[in-house]
């Protein structure tokens, strides 16, 4: 009996465990997927710009996969969406690219999106946003302007050569733009000469494909012919030389396009001596080829401006280099001299140079937007340098080099090495193959100048065939701000404090420089747009 109620027992907990195991194994309903009533805002919103597009991405909205969810996308001119969008588009992905037919190159604007609503949800309730504004940098068609083909009433605008190009928009700084529609014949050539400007003016031109911009750039238009009763027009067969000597103070000199005048001895200037020598502009200048000018005991302001000065004799490249265009022994008291838009060229040995113990102070020497090259270059230390005095009787006292090129000079930029200066200011300029052995960019020993500041400056190859150049030898020291110098740019002594070291030649940095093209080709380079002779940045 007892082993009977054993079976019935083991018999029943089988039956109970099977029971059991048979409700375990019954299949569990998952639960139904979470569908809100109200879409989430998209978040983690970027624009990314590039030159002619953008790459705007967003999350997509939690709980929206598989939901059908489309996104409205909402660009701004503001960072308060207020107004009207600039544009809108609704999406199905998290991801759009707008191009510069959609918007306007190098404008800001700011991103909104917000998930549309579906059968199901309603759209969210905000707008997800860029944190920060986005643009295009836009293309740059445009090729540098050729400062010689700038008048005071025109301008020639070159470009990379594109069939599709449609107009040019020239507008005057504070004013209204003017329409330059592009013919077949502009486009072939990739030039247009505008017309009808006013002088002395600050204009920026767009160049556009359609509504597309496709470049943008600015130039300055020349001061107009001088006029009045001080103005003395100098015909191509007059003597300038005998003008200049017997000048009043006040006079300007207005040259021609293309005009020639020569002298052999050097030229006396008249006491008190203050004018202008004004060379028309276009892509002749005037050029004087003179044997040096003398400055009287006093003299007030001496300008030159849009002048072509050659040491050639009778400016024939085969004939004889002059040494100097300035070679002050006599006693002189100068307020400025003042070299605007001019070339100085081919001198044996400089053009300034004070010297003996007469005693010379020029106040004011400055150079603005000029190119100087082969000067005081006798292959080795040079024999002058480009401003040169090295008595304590002569002195500059405030020397300005700005906006200008400067290359193959022979010995140094500056020596003034036994008296001080006031100050000395190198800015946005460029200079290459530039001096000697054992030479220094600018000597002043143990004089001082007052301020030494250089800013904006790029420093090429020195010209030392023994690489032995040297930098700045002054007490006072430089302050030097945005400024570089190229790989083979060889200073053994006085390195420039606070230069920037380029890692290439100055044949990686520059497109020509052999020929005084020093057009910038290293579009990595990061002063390409701010450092340097503005007329060769990108």
């Amino acid at each position: 009996m007892r082993l009977l109620y054993q079976k019935i027992f083991t018999l029943f907990t089988f039956i109970t465990a099977f029971v059991i195991c048979l409700s375990s194994c019954k299949k569990i309903k998952e639960p139904e997927a979470f569908v809100p009533d109200r879409a989430f805002i998209p978040s983690g919103v970027t624009a990314e710009g590039a030159q002619t597009s953008a790459r705007i991405s967003w999350k997509a909205s939690l709980f929206s996969a598989g939901q059908g969810v489309s996104y409205a996308v909402e660009i701004y001119n503001n960072a308060a969406f207020t107004g009207t969008p600039v544009y809108s588009v609704n999406s199905d992905t998290v991801e759009i690219t707008v191009f510069d037919s959609d918007l306007a190159v190098r404008t800001d604007y700011w991103v909104r999106v917000k998930a549309n609503a579906t059968a199901t949800m309603a759209a969210s309730a905000g707008w997800g946003t860029t944190t920060s504004p986005f643009r295009m940098t836009g293309e740059q068609l445009f090729l540098p302007i050729n400062d010689d083909y700038i008048t005071d009433v025109s301008a020639q605008l070159r470009w990379q050569i594109n069939p599709d190009l449609t107009r040019i928009v020239l507008t005057p700084t504070g004013g209204t733009g003017t329409d330059y529609i592009l013919t077949p014949g502009d486009l072939a050539a990739g030039q247009k000469i505008t017309a009808g400007l006013t002088p002395s003016t600050n204009y920026t031109a767009e160049i556009f494909r359609g509504t597309a911009s496709k470049g943008i750039i600015s130039f300055s238009t020349k001061s107009a012919t001088p006029t009045g009763p001080s103005v003395v027009t100098v015909g191509p067969a007059d003597d300038l030389a005998a003008l200049l000597a017997a000048a009043t103070p006040g006079a300007i000199f207005v040259l021609g396009q293309g005009t020639l005048y020569k002298a052999d001895a050097e030229v006396i200037l008249p006491a008190n001596a203050s004018f202008t020598i004004w060379g028309q502009y276009g892509p002749n200048r005037a050029v004087i080829a003179f044997n040096g000018l003398r400055l009287p005991t006093v003299a007030g302001t001496i300008r030159f401006e849009n002048l072509d000065f050659t040491g050639y004799q009778n400016n024939d490249p085969a004939g004889t280099k002059r040494n100097y265009i300035f070679n002050q022994s006599a006693a002189n008291a100068t307020e400025s001299i003042v070299f605007e838009n001019c070339i100085i060229r081919n001198l044996v040995n400089t053009p300034f140079r004070l010297q003996g113990s007469a005693g010379q102070t020029i106040n004011n020497l400055t150079f603005n937007k000029c190119k100087a090259y082969d000067i005081g270059n006798n292959g080795s230390n040079g024999t002058y340098a480009f401003i040169h005095t090295n008595v304590a009787t002569g002195k500059f006292n405030n020397i300005r080099i700005t906006n200008s090129t400067l290359y193959q000079i022979g010995y140094s930029i500056i020596l003034h090495n036994a008296a001080p200066s006031q100050s000395v200011l190198i800015e946005n300029s460029t200079f290459d193959n530039c001096i000697g052995n054992g030479r220094y960019f600018i000597d002043y020993n143990a004089q001082s100048t007052g301020t030494l500041q250089i800013t904006n400056v790029i420093i090429g190859k020195s010209l030392s065939p023994a690489g032995t150049a040297n930098g700045i030898r002054t007490v006072t020291a430089p302050a030097v701000g945005n400024s570089f110098q190229v790989s083979n740019t060889s200073f053994v002594n006085n390195p420039i404090p606070g230069i920037i070291s380029y890692s290439g030649s100055n044949t990686d940095l520059f497109t020509d420089p052999v020929t005084g093209n020093f057009l910038i080709k290293d579009v990595s380079f990061t002063g390409k747009s701010t450092s340097g002779d503005p007329r060769w940045r990108l």
